[in-house]
Formats: C-alpha cells, sequence, structure tokens
C-alpha cells in the first residue's frame, strides 16, 4: 500500500480494496485534510505523525512527535526478551527506561503474563501518549508509569537488587550523527535520539547501573547503534560485576541488540541461540 493510499484509508476508514472497488467521493472537509498531509508530507513530516499511529509487535500505537517512531529493530529486541521470558510462570519484574510511546512495556505486558513492569520517561508528554497506548491494549494495570531521568533512577536505593529484566532503547545517536539525519527523523524529538556527544552517554549509565539493580541472573537488554558493539563490549569489560554478553544482528546483519545476563549465568545456551530461533 503507498502513502497516498494509507492516508485514503484512513480518512475514509476503509478497506484499500474499498478504494477501487466502492471508491467514496472525499467531502470537501476530507479534500482539504487530504491536501494539507499530502503537502506536510512533501515537506518531511512523517506519515506515522500525520495519520497519528503506528503498528509494532501487531499492535496498535498512537504516536505524535512528543514520541520516537517505534522501529524494526526495536521489535527485534523486544522479540529477544519474549524468547527468554514468554513462558515464565513466576512474576517477573521489569524496568524500561525511556519508554517513549510505550511501546515496549505495552508490547512485554501484553505477551508476558507474569510482567510487573515500571517504564520511566523524562518527558511528561510522553509519558501521556505511553498511558493512552497501554489503555488501548488493555494492559494499563500491569504497567506504573512514571516521570523520571535515567540518571535518577538508578539512585533509587529501594530498587537495589530487584529487577529480573531491565530493557531500554535509548538516545544513541552522536553529535556527528544528529547533523547526518534524514528529513523526516529531524521532526522526531531530539530528547529521543541524542545520546551525547559520542552517543554512549546513556549506556554508561545503564551498564553500571543494572549491575546494581538487577538480581542475580537479572537481564539487561539493550538497542544500540550499528557502530556501537565494540564500545559496549568494552563497558561490560570494566564492569566488576560478571555479565555473559551477546549481540544479535538485525536482518542486514548489523548488530542491534545487546543481551547480558549477569552472573550467575543461567540462560547462555538460550541466549547464544537467539540469532537462530529470531531467524527461523
Amino acid at each position: 500500500m503507498n502513502e497516498k493510499e494509507l492516508i485514503l484509508t484512513s480518512l475514509l476508514d476503509c478497506r484499500r480494496v474499498d478504494i477501487y472497488t466502492n471508491p467514496s467521493c472525499l467531502t470537501i472537509f476530507q479534500e482539504r485534510i487530504f491536501q494539507d498531509i499530502l503537502k506536510r508530507r512533501q515537506d518531511g513530516e512523517p506519515l506515522q505523525y500525520l495519520l497519528g499511529e503506528t503498528e509494532f509487535m501487531g499492535l496498535p500505537f498512537h504516536v505524535n512527535p512528543d514520541v520516537l517512531i517505534p522501529r524494526p529493530e526495536t521489535e527485534l529486541l523486544v522479540q529477544s526478551i519474549l524468547f527468554l521470558y514468554r513462558e515464565q510462570t513466576c512474576s517477573v519484574k521489569i524496568a524500561d527506561l525511556g519508554t517513549g510511546s510505550g511501546n515496549i512495556a505495552v508490547s512485554l505486558a501484553k505477551n508476558i503474563n507474569s510482567a510487573k513492569i515500571k517504564a520511566i520517561d523524562i518527558s511528561p508528554a510522553a509519558l501521556n501518549v505511553a498511558r493512552n497506548n497501554a489503555k488501548r491494549n488493555g494492559v494499563a494495570d500491569s504497567i506504573n508509569f512514571t516521570r523520571q531521568d535515567i540518571f535518577k533512577f538508578f539512585n533509587d536505593n529501594n530498587s537495589f537488587r530487584s529487577y529480573d529484566l531491565i530493557v531500554s532503547n535509548p538516545p544513541y545517536i552522536s553529535q556527528q550523527g544528529m547533523r547526518q539525519l534524514p528529513r523526516d527523523v529531524k521532526h522526531e524529538p531530539v530528547i529521543a535520539l541524542y545520546g551525547g556527544d559520542d552517543g554512549l552517554e546513556f549506556y554508561y549509565e545503564l551498564i553500571n547501573g543494572a549491575a546494581q539493580l538487577l538480581k542475580d541472573s537479572g537481564i539487561l537488554a539493550l538497542e544500540i547503534g550499528e557502530d556501537q558493539r565494540i564500545a559496549i563490549a568494552e563497558m561490560f569489560a570494566v564492569q566488576k560485576e560478571t555479565f555473559f554478553l551477546h549481540f544479535i544482528k538485525d536482518f542486514a546483519g548489523r548488530d542491534r541488540v545487546a543481551i547480558a545476563q549477569k552472573a550467575p549465568v543461567t540462560m547462555k545456551e538460550k541466549i547464544a541461540n537467539l540469532d537462530n530461533k529470531l531467524k527461523q
């Protein structure tokens, strides 16, 4: 379906086939909206923002310029976690750091019956979007959305060694990368993209903090930039706590997900086989 068809099916609340088999004339009001959307799209605004929603892990999500648009790389992150935890029967305590639209937290709550999730974000506007998405997908009772800075989150002593899983798709675009962003990505919130001069600012905090907040055998799952594998591996190498670290490649062969289990390692074989399982 091309972009014009997507816009029309959204405006007319119909199926693609209806546009051709049962053509409906747009009202004057709809025509104005249609032309405005086309103009804004030509100016580089993302189609997902113009339509007000997108799909992630087969679920519907509202999106607007307050949140990052969910991407296939993040589906790989969620699929990895589901492979490890979907059959878990006892409660799984999860922290989703930098929740944005809530796509990760909602998808996990939808697929892991035992999940109890704390989802944080520094943006009140993003949290409003995330809460609405949780309600829309029927998992609001499983997620506690909280406004908090990721850096301050790790100073919460009450959370010491209390999480089974910490997951994050943090901002990871470097200063140079920000200057080279495609035109449509520049419409997305800078706070959700910019990861410091080298793009690694949040990973230092996530890796060091997770060592303290994860239970023994807990897992840290991160989306990473395609050129950040070596730097991420070095951060784990100097960590006092012992982790078993594995990187997962996307379908283009780029390292996009880091899965690390804190010692004692109980899922080594399962984690090491993630690549094959996800591509079956």
